[in-house]
């Protein structure tokens, strides 16, 4: 696995759990070298427990990252290098030098993108169904959807060195995207991963409007079955859920830890 010269994404509250449940001690040797760097700010040992408190419990460890205090930064640093050494013989993480994401239409990730454009629109008269959307405060629907969801989700296709693609769900989450890319940003980049799987889905159907319906427990559209080659060629215009895994009866859902390139 090549080393990550630039983090699109990181999931420190994922790490830092990962580090507890693999090395109990993780969370004080990351304190001991912390306050050791910060000595001269005065950072003692005992603000350090109650600083590493709040970011376990995710008060601080997936916060918006432009106004970092020097420590914050020294944290999150030591738990990256930290997680990425321990990942190195780690079988639950999996490791993808290289995968190519794509954004489903009408996916959950689809509508996310959009809510940036929708806020600068003062005058929802302009929407075609302005009557659905009277009301709304598409200011804070950002805000909505990420408390509502938390995680969003791309069609993935993993390229091994042996020229083999394999199909996956791939889930981000909101709030570890950094150095100010958006969604749609890791689309267009040669993305390596760390992750673990964390279940298996029957068909690759990200349509929101039949997840809404399936928690509702109302009929789901059943989804177009395509070839191998023509799921190759989603888009992000398409709408189209893809055939069975030719390797696998079910798809791997993966959550992504670090993500970089």
């Amino acid at each position: 696995m090549k080393d990550i010269l630039k983090l699109a994404y990181f999931d420190e509250q994922a790490a830092v759990d990962f580090l507890e449940i693999k090395e109990s001690g993780s969370s004080s040797e990351i304190m001991k070298v912390v306050t050791e760097k910060n000595k001269d700010l005065g950072f003692s040992a005992e603000a350090g427990k109650v600083f590493f408190s709040f970011l376990k419990f995710g008060l601080s460890g997936n916060m918006n990252k432009k106004n970092n205090s020097i420590i914050e930064t020294q944290v999150t640093r030591t738990i990256y290098n930290k997680f990425i050494e321990l990942s190195k013989e780690a079988k639950e993480i999996k490791k993808y030098k290289h995968i190519n994401l794509k954004i489903v239409k009408n996916s959950a990730t689809y509508f996310r993108n959009l809510m940036p454009f929708i806020k600068m629109i003062d005058d929802t008269g302009e929407f075609e169904n302005a009557k659905e959307l009277k009301g709304l405060n598409h200011q804070e629907l950002d805000t909505i959807f990420d408390d509502a969801r938390g995680y969003y989700e791309y069609l993935g296709e993993i390229v091994s060195d042996e020229e083999e693609y394999e199909t996956v769900i791939i889930r981000f989450n909101i709030n570890g995207m950094r150095n100010n890319y958006s969604l749609y940003d890791l689309t267009k980049m040669n993305l390596s991963i760390y992750g673990i799987e964390v279940g298996k889905a029957e068909n690759i159907d990200l349509n929101f409007m039949n997840e809404m319906n399936e928690m509702l427990q109302e009929e789901k559209t059943k989804p177009k079955q395509l070839s191998y080659e023509e799921m190759k060629s989603v888009t992000l215009d398409d709408n189209q859920p893809t055939e069975q895994n030719p390797k696998s009866e079910k798809y791997k859902i993966i959550d992504v830890i670090v993500a970089g390139i």
